[in-house]
């Protein structure tokens, strides 16, 4: 209620719920589980469709630390293209592009649109949502499957996948994708403590072994290419 509906008083950042990449849907259908409560799904579901379409349509993001906008949102190869920083993640390693984590959650959100819309009998909305997930489904494990390091990571925009594996890249397991069983190879990066992400105290955010990996304690305060900030 806090980011969909007026009135509350409260400070909300300009793009309101398009701020960071979220999951809404997916914590609502979570919620619900817990609560066995439908009714605030329900009542948000028109607020839930109008967000992802703004999504969608996107928006101009100012890529830290470089002048200028980055075109956010959904561009004509069916992928989600965002600044790596709208993740809350700044000064990744992979940087901008369609990253694994934003169209992992769009399809866990589209997903979980069309189910609510389903079971209140708007067929219409559930059928072009779901089709929508299938979509992305179907081309985050067609573009985003970098072969070589057997991880999805984010495809550049120059056209070349990012050579380098970071946590962002479980994201389609977290959002219920259906996934093949060739992708579960990417689990062992989880407990490799040299060339993976398992470090004495936590996990890293890119595998240790990445090209440009650094824990600094310098610079910008939120620094994402090395310690799970």
């Amino acid at each position: 209620r806090y980011w969909f509906r007026p009135g509350n008083g409260c400070f909300k950042p300009l793009n309101g719920p398009g701020s960071y990449i979220n999951w809404f849907v997916q914590g609502l259908l979570a919620y619900e589980d817990v609560t066995g409560n439908k009714d605030l799904a329900h009542s948000l579901l028109p607020e839930l469709v109008k967000n992802y379409e703004k999504w969608e349509k996107g928006w101009g993001a100012r890529p830290w630390p470089n002048p200028g906008f980055y075109q956010m949102g959904l561009r004509d190869d069916g992928l989600f293209h965002d600044v790596d920083d709208r993740e809350g993640t700044e000064l990744t390693l992979s940087g901008n592009g369609a990253r694994v984590h934003v169209n992992a959650m769009m399809y866990g959100e589209a997903k979980g649109i069309a189910a609510i819309a389903a079971r209140q009998g708007m067929w219409d909305i559930a059928s072009a949502f779901e089709a929508r997930a299938e979509n992305l489904a179907k081309l985050v494990k067609e573009r985003l499957w970098n072969k070589d390091l057997g991880f999805f990571t984010p495809l550049r925009d120059d056209g070349t996948l990012a050579p380098v594996c970071e946590l962002h890249g479980y994201s389609p397991w977290y959002s219920r994708m259906p996934l093949d069983e060739g992708h579960a190879v990417a689990w062992r990066y989880l407990v490799d403590a040299k060339n993976g992400f398992k470090a004495p105290y936590g996990l890293t955010f890119p595998v240790q072994s990445a090209p440009g990996f650094r824990v600094a304690y310098t610079g910008h305060m939120c620094q994402w290419n090395g310690p799970s900030w």
